[in-house]
């Protein structure tokens, strides 16, 4: 199958994310060391029917989203002191790394298979685009090694292919730009 327009394999890895505890200050490191950016920002966000290790759950964090060369990264802050996927690596791990975010074409089928491969489903909601997320720990690691499936739909493909052009030859403009934006 084609490649995403930003040049990431539609099942393939497309984002790394981190949880940090100031938004402001992490989009600012990216921006000024990582030469990352410019950034979408979504606040007070938990996607539609969230559901955490099978309970609904009320965990919102603020997000900030934009490319490094071809890599999307995702920076994550908690809005509210509800347990969630979020709140509870930070409290295993501190901040930092957090997840791999992996763009799947068929999410269910790959989520069997992390599910063969010992993953357990600890949180899942659908997106505004309507694409289904789903974040999968191993069962048997002591490790934090999430990873985020990603419906490979549309509308994902150009929102962040809008994001990805967005950071070509970026100057500096507008760091950072409501989430919104992608999809207008």
């Amino acid at each position: 199958m084609a490649d995403f327009g930003f040049g990431r394999p539609r099942d393939g890895l497309i984002q790394t994310a981190y949880t940090v505890p100031d938004l402001g200050e992490a989009i600012a490191y990216w921006t000024a060391v990582m030469k990352g950016g410019p950034w979408f920002v979504v606040e007070n966000f938990s996607g539609d029917d969230p559901v955490y290790r099978g309970e609904p759950c009320r965990a919102l964090f603020n997000a900030a989203l934009g490319f490094v060369g071809s890599m999307q990264i995702e920076l994550i802050e908690l809005a509210n002191e509800e347990p969630g996927v979020h709140r509870d690596a930070i409290r295993d791990h501190g901040y930092g790394f957090h997840h791999h975010g992996q763009a799947c074409t068929d999410i269910e089928a790959e989520r069997g298979r992390y599910e063969a491969l010992g993953y357990a489903n600890v949180f899942q909601a659908v997106m505004p685009s309507g694409d289904q997320v789903y974040f999968m720990e191993p069962r048997e690691s002591g490790s934090h090694d999430l990873i985020e499936l990603i419906s490979a739909g549309p509308m994902i493909d150009a929102a962040f292919t809008r994001m990805w052009e967005s950071s070509v030859d970026w100057a500096g403009d507008r760091p950072i730009r409501p989430f919104a934006e992608l999809f207008a």
